[in-house]
């Protein structure tokens, strides 16, 4: 079954008008606290965003590759405390997967927008923590872009797998 939403799950830039229900936003985010978490610190946290004008803020914070955030239906950014734990980058990481799956399980489509160590913009973090007012100890991970989807995107086949990259025992 979670293979089945895996190979459904395709990241998706293009939104239909229609909201998404709060008590599916709450589903995703509880995926994202049940994620794995290293040392089981939990130091991420999720800011939804689903004001139009900072969605639209959001959308620029880069050149490219996070213009469709304004026409989202809403955003996730995930940001981890550095202080707390230094596998901060993974945790967050992981949490944002389990999202992810969660929402295309439910038929929302996402796509992850880089934030930390965008080759689009190298201010991206603190251009963020700005906008959202993210106290410095944070570090921002990624956006997450909600909504559903305004294009049919075919997807994962089994034709896509590479058996070349699998070894067993040593390289």
């Amino acid at each position: 079954m979670v293979l089945k939403v895996i190979k459904e799950r395709r990241s998706i830039r293009k939104y239909s008008k229609k909201q998404i229900k709060e008590k599916y936003l709450k589903e995703i985010l509880k995926a994202g606290q049940f994620a794995p978490n290293g040392r089981n610190i939990k130091e991420e946290k999720f800011i939804v965003v689903r004001d139009k004008i900072l969605l639209e803020k959001l959308s620029k914070f880069k050149k490219s590759a996070a213009d469709f955030l304004v026409n989202a239906n809403a955003g996730i950014v995930v940001i981890g405390d550095r202080k707390k734990n230094d596998l901060w980058i993974e945790n967050c990481s992981l949490a944002a997967g389990y999202m992810m799956l969660q929402a295309a399980a439910l038929g929302i489509g996402s796509c992850w927008v880089e934030v930390r160590l965008s080759r689009h913009n190298p201010h991206a973090e603190e251009d963020i923590r700005k906008i959202l007012n993210i106290p410095s100890n944070f570090g921002v991970l990624c956006i997450l872009s909600l909504g559903y989807s305004r294009e049919k995107i075919q997807k994962h086949t089994e034709k896509e797998l590479d058996k070349n990259k699998i070894h067993y025992n040593k390289f």
